[in-house]
């Protein structure tokens, strides 16, 4: 795990408390445990705390997380109940431009996890809202044999290349801390 001096580094960097940083942690190991319901339960309540303080950014990757666990789960309904939050989040944030590289993303992990249904009602309302401030949804960049670190060298977040927004050919944007992290 990590020791206090890194907890608390990654604890400021996402402008959260160390209760939340132990709810974070929690949740990451009910995913592992496949307690996938039990995690998206906390990243979804993590994800409204975020939007309470004003974390914008990590109040949207964290309902993303909750929706992934929730469609991981078989729970089609609340999977897409958490992508729209994330949807909302990201455009009351005034970053359409996220949601346009986002949406794609939970798009087809819906897919993926056999819940086409959501994936449909969630592709078409991104794009109706996207379309009317001049939108499309972006399909991210081909990530190839592109392989970040585990985790990130700034916050120690745990970073997977499908689920980052990449900034360039070899670095990719921290969805904990914000910062750029370099391919390995």
């Amino acid at each position: 795990m990590f020791g206090p001096r890194r907890m608390m580094q990654r604890a400021r960097l996402m402008g959260v408390g160390q209760p939340a940083l132990q709810k974070v942690q929690e949740a990451q190991r009910l995913m592992a445990e496949g307690k996938l319901e039990a995690a998206a339960a906390i990243f979804a309540q993590l994800s409204q705390e975020a939007v309470a303080h004003g974390r914008i950014k990590p109040a949207g990757f964290l309902a993303m997380q909750a929706g992934r666990a929730y469609a991981q789960a078989g729970r089609g309904a609340e999977a897409l109940n958490q992508a729209q939050r994330a949807l909302d989040i990201m455009l009351n944030a005034g970053n359409p431009a996220r949601a346009a590289r986002a949406m794609p993303r939970a798009i087809a992990f819906l897919r993926a996890h056999g819940l086409s249904v959501q994936a449909a009602a969630l592709e078409k309302e991104a794009t109706q809202r996207l379309a009317k401030l001049g939108l499309t949804l972006q399909p991210g960049p081909n990530v190839g044999a592109r392989t970040l670190p585990s985790s990130c060298p700034n916050c120690a977040g745990p970073l997977r290349s499908d689920e980052v927004e990449w900034i360039d050919a070899v670095s990719a944007e921290c969805p904990w801390c914000g910062s750029a992290v370099k391919v390995a």
